[in-house]
């Protein structure tokens, strides 16, 4: 072995034990008030999301000033809403299950979420794209996150550079189905061109595929209302996507959420440039 080997290999196997340094576990503690207007379930999926938002600002802190902190004091919550873009943390991985106690003070009605997690600074711009849920047409008017049982779905997306793009659905529940790569596709992911606009599960706006091969979607509501997430996860190097079967080959493959989320903690893990966009949708009679 050369000299020059042997100094790679010390290195690299200096160089780990970094890199590893940079995720942290972590916990905190967030109150959501919750709305009048808003139901059980959509409040409890808010204060999970608002939870991590606010760990990471505690943790790394944020791209702007923010007064408001989340408090119980005596009878009184306060509340601070921080969205994604602007903390300087990324959430990594949730470990366990997080705790949410319901609360009522004041005459407001609260969860009080108990959350731990692995996180990481953010220490380089993730990619950059856009995406958004249309409801019935594949047109940029149709933008809207609360469907009808029966209506079609489309994806409205836009990379800013080449890359890889996967689409999995959340029911809610414990599935994740994969919408996209398309069932017909052997790829692993969809591969994107930075600049071009995409209208996936369109076979009339198809671009870069044969239309026999695009999957069209309607989502379905089996009771008075479900809350479902989209997941667009987009990356300029090559990934794969998660192991997933299929049992109907009338429905998307599928796999489940615990499935799902350790997968997605392994791609941000091994990709700092990995950008993830989630939507929440809501589909009722």
């Amino acid at each position: 072995m050369s000299r020059w080997q042997l100094f790679i290999i010390l290195l690299l196997f200096v160089s780990l034990p970094l890199e590893a340094q940079t995720v942290k576990t972590v916990s905190g503690t967030y109150v959501y008030v919750i709305p009048e207007y808003q139901s059980l379930a959509e409040a409890k999926r808010t204060a999970l999301d608002r939870a991590k938002i606010q760990v990471l600002a505690e943790t790394f802190g944020t791209v702007m000033d923010m007064s408001a902190a989340t408090s119980i004091a005596g009878e009184s919550i306060s509340t601070r809403a921080l969205s994604e873009s602007q903390v300087r943390g990324e959430w990594i991985e949730t470990v366990g299950n997080p705790i949410i106690t319901g609360l009522l003070s004041g005459g407001n009605f609260a969860f009080k979420v108990d959350i731990k997690g692995k996180v990481r600074e953010i220490t380089s711009a993730s990619i950059q794209f856009d995406a958004k849920v249309l409801c019935d047409r594949p047109d940029m008017s149709c933008e809207k996150t609360e469907f009808k049982s029966g209506q079609a779905l489309y994806l409205y997306f836009h990379s800013s550079v080449d890359g890889w793009v996967a689409v999995y659905l959340f029911d809610g529940n414990n599935d994740v189905s994969c919408l996209l790569p398309y069932q017909s596709q052997s790829e692993g992911v969809f591969a994107v061109k930075g600049g071009k606009e995409y209208f996936f599960f369109s076979e009339e706006k198809a671009y870069g595929i044969s239309s026999d091969l695009v999957d069209d979607y309607q989502m379905i509501c089996s009771g008075e209302q479900e809350l479902n997430r989209i997941y667009v996860i987009c990356s300029p190097n090559r990934f794969t996507k998660a192991l997933d079967k299929t049992s109907d080959k009338q429905l998307p493959r599928q796999l489940s959420y615990t499935d799902f989320r350790s997968w997605m903690s392994r791609l941000k893990m091994a990709d700092r440039l990995l950008g993830v966009k989630t939507i929440d949708i809501s589909i009722s009679k």
